[in-house]
């Protein structure tokens, strides 16, 4: 691998890089600073290799190269700094990377005159990829005897379909779990989710395995043991540990207990792991998962006076219905102040705690006290109501009383929710009555928001090198300034910051740094209260400047001068 990378750089570098005619006298074309024909990307293994280089004979002693420097820039050419020299007969500069990236070399030779030839833009550019993902968890025994385990991985590249998560006790087989992880970023790769199952009673010495790779084939795998108590540890504290950016959290604390939920995979009948995810440095909702709603004594405790099977009636008063978007306003204003160290709800609403999904179908953690005086056998019935309590439905039922319970909501919007335990005996269902008041919220939110326009045009006037970027996103749950700005070479990315923190529709003045590549793609991103994220890319590279070339002047000569 090792010998075909160096072939490959080799090769690639007598074709791009522009030194050939630089120790002439009178120079050759050569392309400038921003070309819009970049080198090819090189990907290698390895964080130790050399830039190869090649110096055509000089024309005149004084135009002999006396020493070959390189830079490199790991901003696509934003910023470049030194990166080692060499002197003939060396033919190549060695450079050692400190992390994996992209990496872009620029080569300049100096003359005896002290005269600097070569290229301003990138003569190679080198995607490093040596190391295997980072990966750190914590797994411990829940207060209702759950297994929970929380974990993250970072990487320039994770295999989202290479993830293995196995547990098993102290003398037995390993067992596997299935797992739904989510990116909360793409570049880097920022990997997170969380996992609860029930292993039986006999717990102690439990050890979880978690194994996760990136597209080079790299693995990392980790072993850990089960904790008898919550860590309180949250994923910005295993950011931080994996060395990745922060995820903040505008509605829930940091050091806020993730609650049991479990989403529920449409292609298979495996209980995954829901994590509300943030994508975005910006503000992001986190840990807004569904609790369960503890219940003193049953509802059937209470006679059925005043109910009527099924649906409860309609009073003559008709109320409009609550919308998501009104009841998290206030926090939507005031992300900061969201944050309730108190508690483990995202929220409040009339009085109860509210919750965010972005799925409709999941699993439910609940638990109640059955009074002394009752008998069962009891089943387990979740209502809702979209119109404040006018109005009930039942949407799941659990008949073996035994937590979680399987919901799936139709639709999106907001949600009451009551957890009522009955008798179970035959017959039609008895509703809550009409204007009881939901215990729980829980707002249906699968919509990312939606990208109403981008544009990028070059500034009218004397400032030619400024460009205006117009765009305006659309979301009733979106954040106020969250709105990232980013720019590549590539349409795919990786994706460079322009800009973060900015409002959900505006206009922005971009003034792109001269050694930027000539042509880049630019892409806006926004979250929304929910953790959708909303993103669109120009279809067509933007140009920045037009490319310059340095021409080659011969000898002067003078003008003939006219017969008279």
């Amino acid at each position: 691998m090792k010998s075909m990378n160096t072939f490959r750089l080799n090769a690639l570098l007598l074709l791009f890089l522009c030194l050939v005619a630089g120790f002439c006298e009178t120079f050759s074309a050569v392309a400038s600073e921003n070309s819009a024909r970049l080198p090819e990307l090189v990907r290698i293994t390895q964080r130790h290799f050399a830039i190869p280089f090649q110096l055509p004979k000089p024309a005149t002693p004084d135009a002999a190269a006396q020493q070959v420097e390189m830079s490199v820039s790991t901003d696509f050419g934003l910023t470049w700094t030194p990166a080692g020299s060499t002197s003939p007969p060396n033919s190549s500069v060695p450079f050692e990377a400190n992390t994996d990236g992209e990496y872009w070399f620029r080569i300049r030779a100096i003359d005896q005159k002290n005269r600097a030839r070569g290229s301003e833009g990138p003569d190679a550019r080198v995607l490093v990829d040596a190391a295997a993902p980072r990966l750190s968890g914590r797994v411990w025994k829940g207060s209702d005897g759950e297994i929970m385990c929380r974990y993250a991985a970072a990487d320039d590249s994770i295999n989202m379909d290479s993830i293995l998560f196995q547990y098993r006790q102290t003398s037995g087989d390993w067992k596997s779990i299935a797992t739904e992880p989510v990116l909360s970023r793409r570049s880097p790769a920022h990997l997170i989710g969380e996992e609860i199952w029930w292993a039986g009673q006999e717990i102690d010495g439990l050890t979880v395995k978690i194994s996760v790779a990136d597209t080079a084939g790299h693995r990392t795998t980790k072993q850990f043991s089960m904790l008898p108590t919550d860590p309180n540890v949250s994923q910005s504290d295993l950011a931080n540990e994996i060395i990745a950016p922060a995820i903040p959290s505008p509605l829930a604390g940091s050091n806020r207990r993730t609650q049991s939920v479990v989403v529920k995979d449409p292609l298979s009948n495996a209980q995954n792991m829901g994590k509300d995810w943030q994508p975005t440095p910006g503000n992001s909702w986190s840990d807004g998962e569904p609790v369960a709603y503890t219940q003193q004594s049953p509802v059937q405790a209470r006679t059925a006076q005043g109910r009527i099977e099924g649906v409860s009636t309609t009073p003559l008063l008709t109320i409009s219905s609550p919308t998501l978007a009104d009841a998290i306003e206030e926090k939507l204003k005031n992300p900061d102040s969201s944050q309730n160290q108190e508690t483990s709800f995202v929220a409040e609403y009339q009085g109860s705690p509210l919750h965010l999904m972005r799925v409709q179908s999941f699993s439910w953690e609940y638990s109640f006290n059955v009074p002394e005086d009752l008998q069962g056998p009891f089943r387990v019935e979740l209502w809702s109501t979209r119109d404040g309590g006018t109005s009930w439905e039942r949407i799941a039922v659990d008949e073996d009383t035994a937590s979680p319970i399987d919901v799936e909501f139709q639709g999106e919007g907001l949600f009451g929710c009551r957890l009522e335990i009955v008798r179970d005996i035959p017959g039609p269902p008895i509703s809550p009555r009409a204007g009881e008041s939901p215990s729980t919220w829980i707002g249906i939110d699968t919509t990312p928001p939606q990208v109403t326009s981008l544009d990028v045009t070059m500034v009218d006037g004397n400032d030619s090198d400024a460009f205006e970027i117009r765009y305006a996103f659309e979301d009733p749950l979106a954040i106020p300034n969250s709105v990232r700005l980013l720019y590549s070479p590539h349409q795919t990315g990786p994706w460079a910051t322009i800009a973060t923190a900015q409002a959900i529709n505006g206009t922005f003045n971009w003034k792109p740094h001269r050694s930027l590549p000539s042509r880049v793609f630019v892409r806006i991103e926004m979250p929304d209260a929910a953790g959708n994220i909303g993103e669109s890319t120009t279809l067509e590279p933007i140009t920045l400047r037009t490319a310059r070339f340095i021409g080659t002047l011969g000898s002067p000569r003078a003008s003939p001068t006219g017969t008279p």
